[in-house]
């Protein structure tokens, strides 16, 4: 519903619950830096347990989920203010934020939590450290503001997602209803469509097994727009070659550190996409047959498109 008012109000919205959910992150890294007397880091762990998918390409792709808005803002690209000087900036300074906060918190519970209480409590560790700190209160404001970050992740979904869906549809490769827009330009079609298809995966498997398929399909193509990065440059040259006033071209795909920064970042996909296939090659194989069903509807619209040029 927020997503369907002027795009002031969802990013109002996201400013509001961010700073909300980095509350207790800041507050178990305060706790374990001045208030923790245990060294976790120097402890041995009595018991390890093994579990059947494991490897640290998977344990990386569970993680990728939380530095996804590197992407998708890249959607809202458009809607933005000098989107060239704001855009990488604003991908920077969020992914940094991010790995200080993962970081700081890691850190800030091996200060207050012995490593054996870590392993024991798993996803929970987190709720211990805040109880621990803070009493049965702080628990219960920890659980609120979860679900309050969880409604600031949906909401910075369905700002840049549908955008995705919207440009589609606008190109002509999807149907023309999610090209639709309301009095607010917002895209009233994608927005429901994504909306509608999102709640009823919900009740098709796991939130784990949801977000795990769904970051590895994400990742396969940002792999292949690593690899497009090299196409579009040598194709840059090209044109160049052909007139010079195309010139200016190069710069709309230069790349700091180029060509080592795509390179690296092509041969980190590939360690986590080809590790999640060896790990668990079920659910890979679903979540592509789940791309491929789109496929007929591609080449659907694409065929009439081009029959409408014709």
């Amino acid at each position: 519903g927020i997503n369907l008012l002027d795009n002031r109000v969802p990013a109002a919205f996201a400013v509001i619950t961010t700073s909300i959910k980095l509350l207790p992150i800041i507050a178990v890294i305060a706790y374990g830096l001045f208030f923790g007397k245990v060294d976790a880091l120097n402890q041995s762990v009595a018991t390890v347990t093994a579990t059947p998918s494991g490897g640290f390409g998977m344990a990386v792709l569970a993680t990728l989920f939380a530095y996804d808005g590197w992407a998708t803002l890249t959607n809202m690209g458009g809607e933005l203010k000098n989107p060239q000087k704001n855009l990488p900036r604003a991908i920077v300074i969020g992914i940094l934020i991010v790995v200080v906060a993962y970081a700081g918190i890691s850190y800030g519970m091996m200060r207050a939590m012995p490593a054996n209480e870590i392993v024991r409590l798993g996803d929970n560790a987190t709720f211990g450290v805040v109880t621990q700190a803070f009493g049965k209160l702080g628990g219960r404001l920890l659980t609120i503001i979860i679900l309050i970050s969880i409604l600031g992740t949906i909401n910075g979904k369905l700002m840049a997602l549908p955008r995705m869906t919207f440009a589609m549809a606008e190109d002509g490769v999807l149907p023309k209803w999610l090209a639709k827009v309301n009095r607010f330009n917002e895209p009233i079609g994608s927005i429901l469509f994504l909306t509608v298809t999102a709640s009823l995966l919900q009740f098709t498997a796991s939130a784990d097994w949801l977000s795990n398929i769904a970051v590895f399909i994400i990742w396969i193509f940002y792999t292949a727009t690593f690899v497009g990065l090299f196409i579009l440059r040598h194709r840059d040259k090209q044109a160049v070659q052909v007139a010079e006033p195309l010139q200016e071209l190069e710069s709309i795909f230069s790349v700091p550190g180029y060509p080592w920064v795509p390179l690296i970042a092509i041969l980190g996909a590939l360690f986590v996409l080809i590790s999640t296939l060896i790990n668990d090659f079920g659910s890979s194989i679903i979540a592509i047959g789940l791309v491929f069903i789109g496929l007929p509807v591609y080449w659907y619209y694409s065929r009439k498109k081009g029959e409408a040029y014709d």
